[in-house]
């Protein structure tokens, strides 16, 4: 009965991961946060048996409700049960490519986590935090990290081209906080 609710959450997640690009984002997001206990019962049903596929799979299918959600540490909870569970993965590329995006993830959520501290810290109105604005960059590099550490499994060459593209944004010069603050203009 457990394996019939766990599919039965899977296809749900699967579908509502295709039409969560639609208009109808916001609708679906409240219906995953209606079902969120289910899903989780899902997820749990699959670390309990073992059945680390349908887990992630059921994982990869969530990604943008934790992120739209603020679930991210949750999602990262149930991937790294899911991923232990999976001990012959530890061998393979797939795994190494996620493990190195998990790295990269943790890179990003870390530097996140200090620019809004220091934001904190010098005011809402600060120069720095004029400087950071709505930080496409960032927000941009963990969803990408996020995507290609949930395709690492099933798609690894899509997992390193998201990686690669995420270091070319970042080595493009980030000039926001020298043009707020006026450093190296010529007088």
């Amino acid at each position: 009965m457990r394996r019939q609710h766990a599919d039965y959450y899977l296809s749900f997640a699967e579908q509502t991961a295709q039409e969560f690009k639609g208009r109808d984002q916001v609708e679906w997001v409240e219906r995953l946060e209606r079902e969120n206990d289910n899903l989780r019962a899902g997820l749990e049903w699959a670390v309990e048996t073992r059945e680390a596929a349908l887990g992630l799979r059921l994982a990869g299918a969530l990604w943008r409700f934790w992120y739209a959600r603020g679930y991210l540490s949750e999602g990262r909870e149930w991937l790294a049960r899911l991923f232990a569970l999976a001990e012959k993965v530890f061998y393979t590329p797939e795994y190494a490519t996620a493990v190195y995006g998990a790295v990269l993830l943790m890179n990003a959520v870390a530097f996140s986590i200090l620019a809004l501290l220091l934001i904190r810290h010098e005011g809402p109105e600060s120069p720095l935090a004029k400087a950071f604005g709505r930080d496409y960059k960032g927000k941009l590099s963990l969803v990408f990290y996020i995507v290609a550490i949930l395709a690492a499994p099933f798609l690894p060459v899509v997992s390193l081209a998201l990686y690669v593209t995420v270091a070319a944004i970042w080595f493009l010069p980030d000039r926001r906080i020298e043009r707020v603050l006026g450093v190296g203009e010529s007088a």
